[in-house]
């Protein structure tokens, strides 16, 4: 089981200070800077400045492309779908308990029913119900391909993953690691990372969206921290972040070599979950437990916000200026601005 269902007793907590922390397991410069690891020339600062009240555990949000419209699934025993524009509630959909996922694809949403184990399709205009697809066991965080044309989730309870063609929506069904969480494809859209939260690992898919149905293949499965859940890759797509929930920390791999570049203690941080690269380098990282975003800025430093009860998933702006979190243990969405500045 995840370990999704303790956040629901989650009590706000007191605001954390901005806080430098050393990191390790990486060769370090004289000046600080990890070697492989982009260095941001500008630090943020977030301010919360709207929260959407859902009366519900918020556990997925997914944003529009001009970054107006958010969308929020609940795990919880409703499973509802709200569409929220402006900061306040302008439709929602009811579903099935426990929703594990949602994601925009044109004029399709997808959301994954965990406890129902299905993949329903959503017509976006309409927001109503077109498919209702089975699964295997506990479907969790549906993911587009850059171009699109396929759409992949975990099954965590059935160790597998499915990619499906979404001209077709039939499924390629590939076994992975234990209890497999989120994902991300690679830019040109051929390969895959998963994260296996029991197995300690993430595992690396070959993609070929050439054939029908889809070919998959496990190349390899490397060895992370303790509990992976959140996946990120970098904006110039170097780099993966994966945040490692048990561990408290996040690892930051190479894609050329899958070599571990860093490992980044978390320690004013509760319960890494959701990851986020951010624009200039780095990466933001959400404290299920403790409700803060931090902010890495690959220079052994680190900022840390608190803005919710324990957030989980959390979506930024294309322009990096604005944050939309799912704050699971606030019943709620919040939206932050960020403002950067140069060093």
């Amino acid at each position: 089981m995840i370990p999704i269902r303790q956040f629901a007793t989650i009590a706000l907590g007191a605001l954390v200070a901005v806080a430098t922390l050393a990191c390790s397991g990486a060769e370090t410069r004289r000046d600080g800077r990890v070697p492989g690891l982009r260095f941001s020339e500008r630090v943020p600062t977030l301010r919360v400045v709207g929260r959407t009240s859902l009366g519900a555990s918020a556990l997925t949000v997914a944003l529009s492309d001009d970054g107006r419209v958010a969308y929020v699934v609940t795990h919880d025993s409703r499973g509802e779908l709200f569409v929220i524009e402006k900061g306040a509630i302008k439709r929602r959909l009811r579903i099935a308990p426990r929703l594990g996922g949602v994601t925009l694809g044109g004029t399709r949403i997808y959301v994954t029913a965990a406890e129902q184990n299905k993949l329903y399709v959503i017509d976006r205009q309409r927001l109503v119900i077109l498919r209702s697809l089975p699964t295997a066991g506990w479907p969790l965080s549906p993911t587009l391909s850059p171009d699109g044309r396929l759409l992949a989730i975990g099954c965590a309870r059935g160790n597998s993953i499915a990619v499906y063609d979404v001209a077709t929506l039939t499924p390629s069904v590939l076994r992975v690691g234990g209890h497999p969480f989120q994902m991300q494809f690679s830019r040109d859209n051929r390969r895959l990372f998963v994260t296996n939260y029991h197995d300690r690992s993430i595992s690396v898919v070959s993609v070929d969206g050439r054939t029908r149905p889809v070919a998959l293949k496990e190349e390899k499965r490397i060895r992370v921290g303790n509990g992976p859940i959140g996946i990120a890759i970098s904006h110039d797509g170097a780099l993966l972040y994966i945040a490692n929930y048990s561990a408290n920390n996040v690892s930051v791999l190479s894609i050329d070599d899958y070599g571990l570049i860093e490992n980044v203690h978390l320690d004013q941080l509760r319960y890494p979950y959701g990851i986020q690269a951010a624009p200039g380098g780095g990466f933001f990282v959400s404290g299920s437990k403790t409700g803060e975003i931090v902010w890495y800025g690959a220079l052994g430093e680190q900022r840390i916000f608190k803005i919710g009860a324990g957030v989980t998933n959390f979506v930024l702006t294309r322009n990096g200026r604005e944050l939309y979190a799912a704050d699971f243990g606030g019943h709620s969405l919040i939206r932050v601005d960020i403002e950067w500045t140069s060093r």
